[in-house]
């Protein structure tokens, strides 16, 4: 995921039609909006939560179907 404001990596993510998106929750200092995606889901629609781990465990992870 690009390093940019929560809209435009949406937009991003719509551009490029991925299948699923993976998160994880020790990238979040990466980018402002993973630490809020991580812990409340990425806001958009188009996105499935399909599995999640954590936050008890050494790596929260979220994964989402993407249905664009």
């Amino acid at each position: 995921m690009p390093y940019a404001e929560a809209s435009r990596v949406l937009q991003y993510v719509h551009l490029k039609h991925p299948d699923f998106i993976v998160l994880f929750g020790h990238d979040r200092p990466f980018a402002p909006y993973l630490k809020e995606w991580v812990e409340e889901g990425i806001p958009d629609r188009a996105a499935t939560l399909i599995y999640r781990a954590g936050p008890t465990l050494p790596t929260h992870v979220a994964i989402y179907e993407w249905h664009d």
